[in-house]
């Protein structure tokens, strides 16, 4: 039986959920431009499954798993994306962009039979590409993945922007929680247990009544002292660390703001078109992601793994008092 060539493979193995949405935008331009729909080839850490399962441009979402610690398990994971590459030719697609500079995933799409192959062309990539879309020379100066796979995508299509990262929303949808995220992928991520509860309070004085605590599979010691530290009968708390992903999402589409750590709930929160103050300590945040987000940065604008736990509560407090009045509420 033939099977009409109507999507276009994308092979997108990022590191998690935040990762997965920065890319979201470009995801768009691939199924805007080709006219096709997208058969994602990722990895399970993105969520990519339950974030994208309302959103029209996909065809499938294919996970492979993925594993660098031994000459064995390095054989494993090649069959693995093999198989998932191969689900994803047998779906409908006869063409794959590789957002990665890792050559394997070319040379496994090259012993497909995918057409066409497209890649940034990084070092080792070049041997195997028709043409260098990214890269002048094996010496180029290498980008960061984001803009390395917008440059990419750009060239292929010769579309001089890349579209926005915002998911399919709801206008109509009645907001009421102020979403404050405490998960984290990392200590040098977290503020303070103790600041985060003085960000509650600040809320709650100023009217806010309904809190949806972000949190991680393993914090819920820590939602609990926050929620103990509220004994009053007029503030709602929703804890998430037991919450499927998609059923913390039904919660953030009635989020009106989001506070909180650099993770992937606040690029959840920013695609779904949610006003989102991010601190950001260990690194420095892109100035063009989204409009959404408003950053909150160390004063000396200097990034280390022990920078957020430097930036004071009154610093915070101000800049949630422009954010409030900037935004109406």
């Amino acid at each position: 039986m033939n099977i009409k060539k109507n999507a276009i493979c994308v092979v997108a193995p990022r590191k998690g959920m935040g990762d997965c949405i920065s890319f979201f935008g470009i995801f768009k331009t691939i199924s805007k431009c080709s006219k096709k729909k997208i058969i994602l080839v990722t990895v399970e850490n993105t969520s990519a499954k339950k974030i994208f399962k309302y959103e029209k441009i996909f065809k499938k979402i294919i996970y492979f798993k993925q594993n660098n610690k031994n000459f064995f398990s390095v054989i494993i994971s090649y069959l693995k994306i093999f198989k998932a590459l191969s689900l994803a030719k047998s779906s409908g697609s006869n063409e794959v962009i590789i957002l990665h500079q890792s050559t394997k995933y070319i040379l496994i799409s090259k012993i497909l039979g995918f057409k066409i192959i497209e890649a940034p062309g990084k070092k080792f990539q070049r041997f195997f590409l028709k043409k260098n879309r990214v890269y002048k020379n094996f010496y180029s100066k290498k980008l960061q993945p984001i803009d390395e796979s917008k440059y990419l995508v750009r060239k292929i299509f010769s579309v001089p922007n890349i579209e926005n990262n915002n998911f399919s929303v709801n206008l109509k949808e009645k907001k009421k929680y102020v979403a404050i995220a405490i998960a984290t992928s990392g200590p040098e991520k977290f503020w303070t247990l103790q600041n985060y509860i003085r960000v509650i309070d600040y809320f709650f004085k100023k009217g806010f009544k309904h809190f949806l605590l972000l949190s991680g599979k393993n914090q819920s010691a820590l939602e609990a002292n926050i929620c103990n530290s509220f004994n009053l009968k007029n503030i709602n708390f929703i804890k998430t660390s037991n919450l499927s992903i998609e059923k913390i999402i039904t919660y953030l589409k009635r989020t009106k703001i989001y506070f909180g750590n650099d993770t992937g709930f606040s690029h959840l929160s920013a695609g779904y078109q949610i006003p989102s103050m991010v601190i950001y300590g260990d690194c420095e945040p892109f100035n063009d992601y989204s409009k959404f987000i408003y950053p909150i940065v160390p004063k000396n604008k200097i990034f280390t793994n022990n920078s957020i736990k430097k930036i004071p509560y009154e610093h915070v407090k101000n800049k949630i008092q422009i954010f409030l009045h900037k935004n109406k509420f």
